[in-house]
């Protein structure tokens, strides 16, 4: 994935948010944080499609099971 490859990809998923209803009532800091890790999550989104299949496929059953883990009921990150 070339870079700009992957800043497209974040520039979509960031136009989603800020185009968002409530966009403007969340506060800068957590704006800031929604940022850092779109531009962080893009870049890994990049060196994964350049690891080989099998590899490829763990990394992203380990994200997937760590963000299960976070999103489960009653648990704060």
């Amino acid at each position: 994935m070339s870079n700009q490859e992957k800043l497209q990809m974040a520039h979509n998923i960031l136009t989603n948010i800020v185009s968002a209803p409530g966009y403007d009532q969340i506060p800068d800091l957590v704006k800031r944080t929604i940022f850092s890790r779109v531009l962080t999550a893009s870049h890994r989104v990049g060196a994964v499609a350049a690891l080989p299949p099998e590899k490829r496929q763990a990394y992203l059953q380990t994200i997937t099971e760590k963000v299960a883990a976070e999103l489960q009921p009653g648990d704060t990150p």
